[in-house]
């Protein structure tokens, strides 16, 4: 809450944090740095290709990789 001038209060809302936000924010366990001095692509850079990327995927599609992890909503399937 801000005070304005004359007395007046304003509600001011917080920025909502998606469910990673709060995960990461809340996480006890142990941090791990990485060195990334030996790597010569950057996260802008991969964000970058990921952007340039045309893929288009959708549920029960037929495709061929590594089943990764399952879950309930389906495979985690590592494509290359």
């Amino acid at each position: 809450v801000k005070s304005l001038e004359g007395g007046t209060a304003l509600n001011v809302a917080a920025p909502q944090l998606t469910k990673f936000d709060r995960l990461k924010r809340d996480y006890k366990g142990p941090k791990s740095t990485v060195d990334t001095s030996g790597i010569d692509f950057t996260y802008e850079a991969f964000e970058e290709a990921v952007a340039a990327t045309t893929y288009s995927f959708n549920r029960n599609d037929v495709i061929k990789g590594t089943v990764v992890q399952y879950d309930n909503g389906g495979a985690l399937v590592d494509i290359g």
